[in-house]
């Protein structure tokens, strides 16, 4: 394509594009996709593609933090491993996830910028890590963790 020209080698046939969508048809130059063997199958009407929808859904407000947060997640990693290697040390063999938020959010300053969320994933890849295996209880409000 040259200056918006497409150029097949022979300098004086050019065939200028002139494309229209808006009211479906798709044209090179003055002559339409059927007059080159493109038929119907090639035109699309793409304002079929997506439905309109029937009704609004209200808005809902979700609460969450607008300024992003910088979470060293090594150093994060490394506080929960220690906690969950004291508790160890103390005669737990199985471990709750709720005790290791509590001793997390009571032994570290910044405790309040770190959600449980985050804690959880970084007890997700501590337990691939260490060969450790999580589990559910039964009413579904904790987990445990095994050595």
């Amino acid at each position: 394509m040259v200056n918006g020209s497409w150029d097949d080698g022979d300098d004086d046939i050019r065939h200028e594009w002139n494309t229209s969508w808006n009211d479906g048809d798709c044209e090179i130059g003055n002559q339409s996709d059927a007059a080159h063997g493109g038929g119907d199958g090639d035109v699309h009407d793409f304002g079929t593609l997506v439905s309109r929808p029937r009704r609004k859904v209200e808005k809902t407000d979700v609460q969450y933090d607008k300024k992003p947060k910088h979470v060293d997640v090594d150093a994060l990693k490394k506080i929960l491993w220690s906690i969950m290697q004291e508790l160890q040390k103390s005669g737990e063999e199985v471990l709750s996830f709720k005790k290791i938020l509590t001793s997390f959010l009571t032994g570290t300053l910044s405790a309040g910028d770190i959600s449980p969320h985050l804690c959880f994933i970084c007890i997700l890849h501590l337990a691939n890590k260490h060969q450790l295996t999580i589990h559910e209880s039964p009413d579904l409000q904790d987990l445990s963790i095994h050595f």
